[in-house]
């Protein structure tokens, strides 16, 4: 048996005994409502990676967020893949006839993960939903221009929203966009159906633990009380109250926002990343 024979088996094996890992920590990604609106296919030299329309929103007629919550789960496959010691091959929109085959993911050359990589690795478990309130104070000293550092190393800008004026733009904007929502019947129902109660062991959804007692406005940006659900008492994490900008639309970007998980947790807080409408 040849070197290449050799190192093709030596893949093929490690992605069958693998599979399920591969998946599962991708599947840790966030997306809208947490839709998680993406399947895996597992082949014998790759792992195929689908929008999963039956899970898209139908305030996502595009299917804009799906798209950007399926790139996150592609950052976490490539992650996964690294911590096995192997450098990820991302073959990005493979088939112009399959526009739901988003991804194809093969092991490539053998390469030890790096301290950085794994900090990444280490932050998954932290990555939860969070609709309560933001500490008012000033962020830790280092972690915006580490966030953005994060962007930039996946191919991203990543613009900071500091200025009390842009801040009260940027609220109008949203509490317009909330308002609408708020109006639209078909929204309504929508947030219901992603909305978890507190006996509720669904995998997906929006689960109770997510939303707090006192949910606190941050530079007039009303926190919205889901209807139907009675919030825990447990009190908030650390979740600063900067907004944050980043990148344009598609599968890409949410690769890219994922990115950005490590530093957040090594400073004690947490990092909200909302697709915008």
């Amino acid at each position: 048996m040849s070197r290449v024979s050799e190192e093709t088996a030596r893949r093929v094996s490690v992605l069958a005994g693998q599979a399920g890992y591969l998946i599962a920590t991708a599947a840790r990604a966030p997306s809208v409502h947490n839709t998680q609106p993406w399947r895996f296919r597992v082949g014998k030299y790759a792992i195929e990676l689908y929008a999963d329309p039956a899970r898209k929103l139908q305030m996502d007629p595009v299917g804009r967020e799906m798209l950007i919550s399926c790139g996150a789960a592609l950052f976490g496959l490539r992650l996964a893949i690294r911590s096995l010691c192997y450098q990820p091959m991302i073959d990005l929109l493979p088939d112009p006839k399959r526009l739901r085959l988003l991804a194809i993911a093969r092991l490539g050359a053998a390469q030890p993960m790096t301290a950085r990589e794994r900090q990444l690795l280490e932050a998954l478990p932290h990555r939860h939903t969070h609709r309560g309130p933001w500490d008012p104070g000033p962020l830790p000293a280092g972690l915006a221009a580490g966030i953005q550092h994060d962007a930039l190393a996946e191919g991203a800008e990543l613009v900071i929203i500091d200025r009390a004026l842009s801040c009260h733009r940027l609220a109008d904007i949203i509490a317009a966009a909330g308002r609408r929502q708020d109006l639209d019947p078909v929204a309504r129902e929508e947030v219901l159906r992603w909305t978890r109660g507190a006996p509720d062991l669904a995998y997906d959804g929006v689960p109770a633990h997510a939303f707090h007692a006192q949910a606190a406005a941050q530079v007039e940006v009303t926190l919205r009380q889901l209807p139907g659900l009675a919030a825990p008492r447990q009190p908030p994490p650390r979740c600063w109250s900067h907004p944050v900008m980043a990148g344009p639309t598609g599968c890409e970007p949410g690769r890219r926002c994922t990115g950005c998980w490590p530093t957040p947790p090594a400073h004690g807080c947490s990092r909200a990343c909302t697709p915008s409408r």
